[in-house]
């Protein structure tokens, strides 16, 4: 007879699985007490590194001249005489004409005297380029003249005014309006009659050139 075996017998237990330790979890580290990270120091090329700035050596040398290689001084500027002598005789005919206006409204000419010089030679260090050095001599002889001409428009002038109140007489006479004025400017009895006036006149011419020629010549070239 067979033997009934019950399902519900015996059976074999399962082999227990090996036991795991869990891996020993890493110690907590204190950030106050814990010692710090050894950083390598960074290393600084010596190329990169800041070095002095080397100041030169004050040099005995001449400064350059500005303008020109080599410290070469600047040539003197040109003098052209005729022009600065043209516009310098085109300031003594406004400033004769001006002086006898000034006459004939009965003021005191002595000062144009200082003009006329003045504005001569003003005139013809503008017109020159430079001041009077080449051209002084002429320069000073147009003053000259001009300051005599005037002088002896003044006279001629007053003839011509007394011809005109006297043209009756003057007619008759057959003395004409250019040959009294003649007479007159080159009387010495007639000129020593304005001694006073033309002595002041004189001395402002002189005065006013010496004084703008002086300062025109101190300019440097």
């Amino acid at each position: 007879m067979t033997e009934y075996t019950d399902p519900t017998a015996e059976v074999a237990a399962p082999a227990p699985a090996p036991t795991t330790r869990p891996a020993t979890a890493p110690a907590a580290t204190d950030p106050v007490t814990a010692p710090a990270a050894t950083v390598p120091a960074a290393t600084v090329p010596a190329a990169a590194a800041p070095t002095p700035s080397a100041t030169p050596a004050p040099s005995d040398a001449a400064p350059a001249t500005a303008g020109l290689p080599f410290g070469q001084p600047l040539p003197p500027p040109h003098e052209n005489v005729a022009r600065g002598l043209l516009v310098a005789l085109a300031a003594v005919l406004v400033a004769g004409v001006l002086a006898v206006v000034v006459w004939n409204l009965g003021f005191i000419a002595s000062i144009t005297s200082a003009v006329l010089a003045i504005g001569a030679s003003l005139g013809y260090a503008k017109a020159a380029g430079a001041p009077p050095r080449r051209g002084i001599a002429p320069l000073v002889v147009l003053i000259v003249l001009g300051v005599v001409g005037t002088a002896l428009a003044f006279v001629g002038w007053d003839a011509s005014q007394y011809y005109t109140e006297h043209a009756a007489e003057a007619a008759a006479a057959g003395v004409s309006r250019g040959s009294f004025i003649w007479e007159n400017i080159t009387d010495g009895e007639v000129l020593s009659g304005y001694g006073g006036d033309l002595a002041m006149y004189f001395v402002f011419a002189a005065l006013g050139t010496f004084g703008v020629l002086r300062s025109l010549l101190r300019t440097p070239a």
